[in-house]
């Protein structure tokens, strides 16, 4: 037993003396990972992980290992733009950095190192753009000309470039969506061309896309103005010359031609003040509102003016007074000179009772007042003759005097007229402002954009009233954002710029242009709004209720870079007009205007004119002409046209393909006439001088003016329309072969092959 026990003390002796001589135990180090990720995938990108510097491999993966710990890491991009080519890449923002105020920024902070994790750096990619600014004739403006040029990108954020010098905008932006990180596509509206000091674009009207050319050209609208001065009687030309006050205050001068005539070109949209120089008389400084080419005449009131004047007022006063006097002789009794004698007098016995007292001997016609007494006792000596010398027939020597005055008045206003009449102007030399000339070739005008009266009330209900006529697409719904933007490419297809979206503050409808905003967003497309200003009877909604429905949009809508700017703000109109009173339209549009543009509705120009204060312009919604009858339709649309324009506000001009609303109340009807009702309106809308058109319509299918491709029309009247807008550019709509009946229509990513489904909350 003692033997048992001594081995066992033995062994665990050896154990233990094992164990002193292999000294302490070293765990293993635990060993964690943090993997830096590019996106999009860039090779060689350094980066620094507490001062280590690590550079991104093929993959665009950059791994530091570190032992895990509870401290505080931070990670630094070393390289924040990359060149690659023809483009570069610039740092955006991190994603997966754990602190969210740090993902904007290359140095993040306080990251640990206690598990395995992936962070991404996204970057955008920048193309070179160098913009040049041309006329409307093609000819490039001067950069000294130009102001800086004002871009907003399909995110809102603004831009600013300078013509002629290269600038890196981005193409495409990484974009954190929904828990993902995405790259969105880049593109950028114009929103302001300083010319002069003045804008000379319509806001939204032109692109930029950075990733098609490395060169764009942009396209301003300039007018030419011609000035001369005018004797205001004679038509003679006055004056030396002008000066001419830009709208930015610059003062320039300007000296008339042989012909009398100034002529500046190459002019910007804006206010004008234009002054005679030399002129040998009376002249104000008149204001010109520019929208257009125009011809200016101001007229002067000159000495000769002002003498002719007081000659003619002269001779009227004495034509008065001779009228007058002769009145007076033809009242007044002539006596009885029917009796000739040799002697001149006649014995005063004659004369009744004055003559038997008197015995006086008196002159022919001589008249005794009636009434005079002779005193009793007097006594006149025998033979006494009194003479006269009676006045002659004609009144006498005042007569005389007012035909020599009338006469000499009568030489002096002849002499003045024939003065007037044959003066010579004398010859000066013309000088106009330094622009530049003509162009002789280049593109041709395109004339003002297209937008297109849209409508997003459709739902399965409403096709089954009031319809001769269904889409093409099928009854879809208004909320389907796929039919959206199948209704988007094909209208841009055709040349049309944008949308007037038929609106007013409702949950349904709101939801629906929001909608439609994030579509035509993506397809760079852009919107306006007309508020329908009445109910359903066409009666005009409470002015509260109005008023509030713009305050939203101003609020809530139009901050957004999808609606269209005119003077960098957006576009809206105001349907209905005529049924409010000036009053309240000044109580709804008021509080709007520093934000929006607001157009009236008017129906002709008495009714603008009414309006003009409270709105900045007009768009007359006139879908029911008909261009084959009516003979003054034309004439109408160019006299409103003058009068906004007088204003130097902003006329939109309406055209239709054809109107049939007899299903809705409607009696008139206007044939399409296979497109030629379409080409003349549209003729007779231009004609008009608009600065926008706005075709009726997209898809108003209850009074039959849609464009929209359909089962009665097909795409008729979109392709005449592409003609008339694109020429020989336009490509054919194509719409997918085959009926489409189902309620509603989700198209392919392809945009070819329909489908349905069945979405009630649109």
């Amino acid at each position: 037993m003692m033997h048992r026990v001594g081995a066992i003390v033995a062994v665990i002796a050896a154990l233990v003396a094992l164990l002193a001589s292999a000294g302490p135990a070293v765990a293993a180090p635990w060993i964690v990972t943090l993997t830096v990720q590019t996106v999009p995938v860039l090779p060689g990108v350094r980066l620094q992980l507490d001062g280590v510097t690590v550079a991104t491999d093929a993959a665009g993966r950059a791994v530091f290992a570190r032992p895990h710990d509870f401290d505080a890491h931070t990670l630094a991009l070393v390289d924040t733009e990359i060149a690659s080519g023809s483009s570069r890449e610039r740092f955006v923002r991190w994603v997966g950095q754990r602190d969210a105020a740090q993902a904007f920024h290359p140095t993040v902070t306080g990251l640990p190192m206690r598990a395995d994790y992936t962070v991404t750096a996204a970057f955008a990619t920048q193309y070179p753009v160098t913009i040049e600014v041309a006329d409307d004739r093609g000819a490039l403006l001067e950069a000294a000309r130009l102001g800086a040029i004002s871009l907003r990108d399909s995110a809102g954020r603004a831009a600013v470039v300078t013509a002629g010098e290269e600038t890196w905008l981005d193409a495409w932006r990484p974009v954190y969506r929904s828990g993902e990180l995405v790259r969105d596509a880049v593109t950028y509206s114009v929103e302001d061309i300083p010319v002069d000091g003045a804008g000379a674009v319509t806001a939204g009207a032109q692109r930029v896309d950075p990733s098609a050319s490395p060169h764009v050209r942009l396209t301003v609208a300039l007018f030419r103005m011609v000035v001369s001065a005018t004797d205001i009687l004679f038509d003679r030309r006055e004056g030396d010359g002008i000066v001419v006050t830009r709208p930015n205050g610059e003062r320039t001068s300007i000296a008339f031609g042989p012909d009398g005539v100034a002529e500046l070109r190459g002019l910007p949209r804006g206010a004008y003040e234009v002054e005679v120089q030399g002129a040998a008389g009376v002249v104000a400084p008149q204001t010109v509102q520019l929208s257009k080419d125009k011809s200016v005449t101001l007229m002067v009131i000159t000495l000769l003016d002002m003498f002719a004047v007081g000659a003619v007022a002269m001779l009227a006063a004495v034509g008065l007074i001779a009228v007058g006097r002769l009145q007076l002789r033809r009242r007044t009794p002539q006596s009885n000179d029917s009796q000739s004698d040799s002697d001149p007098t006649e014995d005063l016995g004659n004369q009744g009772e004055f003559g038997r007292r008197a015995g006086l001997r008196i002159p022919r016609g001589l008249r005794i007042p009636r009434g005079l007494r002779i005193p009793r006792g007097l006594r006149i000596p025998r033979g006494l003759r009194i003479h006269f010398h009676p006045r002659p027939p004609d009144g006498g020597g005042g007569v005389s005097a007012l035909r020599r005055w009338a006469g000499m008045i009568i030489v002096a206003a002849l002499f003045c007229c024939t003065l007037g009449m044959f003066t010579p102007v004398t010859p000066t030399t013309a000088r106009t402002l330094a622009t530049p000339p003509p162009a002789t070739s280049g593109p041709a005008a395109s004339g003002p954009a297209v937008l297109a009266y849209y409508y997003l009330w459709f739902s399965p209900n409403s096709w089954r009233r009031a319809k001769t006529d269904y889409p093409s697409l099928g009854r879809y719904s208004s909320g389907d954002p796929n039919v959206l933007r199948q209704h988007i490419r094909w209208a841009k297809q055709a040349g049309i710029t944008g949308f007037i979206v038929s609106w007013k503050s409702t949950e349904t409808n709101n939801r629906r242009l929001n909608r439609l905003m994030d579509v035509a967003r993506d397809e760079d497309f852009s919107l306006a709004v007309i508020y329908q200003g009445l109910d359903f009877a066409r009666d005009p909604l409470p002015v509260e209720r109005v008023r509030a429905d713009f305050e939203t949009f101003a609020r809530d809508y139009a901050p957004d870079p999808v609606f269209l700017r005119l003077e960098g703000k957006p576009l809206t109109i105001f349907s209905g007009t005529w049924k409010f009173s000036a009053t309240d339209v000044a109580r709804i549009t008021d509080p709007v205007r520093d934000d929006l543009l607001v157009l009236s509705t008017e129906k002709n120009v008495e009714g603008y004119e009414r309006i003009a204060s409270s709105t900045d312009g007009d768009a007359y919604y006139w879908s029911s002409v008909n261009p084959a009858t009516n003979t003054k339709y034309a004439a109408k649309l160019r006299a409103m046209g003058e009068a906004v324009h007088a204003d130097g506000k902003y006329w939109l001009a309406p055209f239709a393909p054809g109107f049939d609303a007899r299903l809705v109340g409607g009696k008139r009807i206007v044939d399409r006439l296979d497109g030629e009702t379409l080409r003349a309106e549209y003729a007779a809308a231009r004609a008009s001088d608009p600065d926008l058109l706005g075709l009726i319509s997209w898809n108003e299918f209850s009074e039959n003016s849609h464009v929209e491709p359909s089962e009665t029309y097909g795409t008729r009247s979109l392709d005449v329309l592409g003609e008339l807008l694109l020429g020989d550019e336009y490509v054919p709509v194509v719409v997918p072969s085959g009926r489409v009946s189902c309620a509603w229509v989700r198209w392919s990513s392809h945009g070819q092959t329909p489908s349905c489904t069945n979405h009630q909350n649109w």
